[in-house]
């Protein structure tokens, strides 16, 4: 007879674009609509309570993608502290599969992606096509309802992607490419 160790089954990890048909078999995933309307704050949440992925929640572009718009522009990054913060309400771990998605060619979307491989997580990716790609029913929920996801213990690691403050810039310190 012989044993073999049960292992967690490997998955192929996505890192930039993944269609509708990749991402429903797989396990673990954290979906995150993060639909917007520049100008109209509110837009966003009135959609996703109206319609939305099955199990996504929201990622919020003036709340939760950005921080108090100010010197440092209309929608500021927040700081790496407070956006690990946000992760971790959502639940996501470095095993999850993260999915974002919109429905304006993925300039939301994109914003999310590059904030979380800035937290230093590898496994995220852009629905392509958006929302309006996704071949099955979307869900409407009651806006009052709070994220369900359970808060996870995520640990930001080294990031994927690359910053410079403005002042930096203003100052010489940086380069933009």
């Amino acid at each position: 007879i012989s044993h073999t160790s049960m292992t967690k089954p490997q998955y192929t990890m996505f890192r930039t674009i993944i269609t509708s048909h990749q991402l429903h078999p797989l396990p673990d995933v954290k979906l995150l609509d993060c639909r917007a309307r520049l100008g109209d704050p509110q837009w966003g949440a009135t959609t996703f309570a109206t319609a939305h992925l099955p199990s996504a929640q929201r990622a919020d572009l003036d709340t939760q993608l950005a921080t108090t718009p100010g010197d440092r522009g209309r929608h500021p990054l927040p700081d790496i502290e407070t956006w690990v913060a946000e992760i971790r309400n959502w639940g996501i771990t470095q095993e999850n599969q993260v999915e974002v998605d919109d429905d304006a060619g993925g300039a939301f979307a994109a914003r999310a992606w590059w904030m979380v491989g800035w937290a230093g997580h590898a496994a995220v990716a852009v629905l392509d096509g958006g929302i309006q790609s996704w071949p099955g029913p979307l869900e409407a929920s009651n806006e009052q309802i709070a994220q369900t996801a359970e808060p996870s213990n995520f640990e930001a690691r080294a990031p994927l992607t690359k910053s410079v403050s403005a002042e930096d810039v203003l100052n010489g310190r940086g380069q933009i490419v």
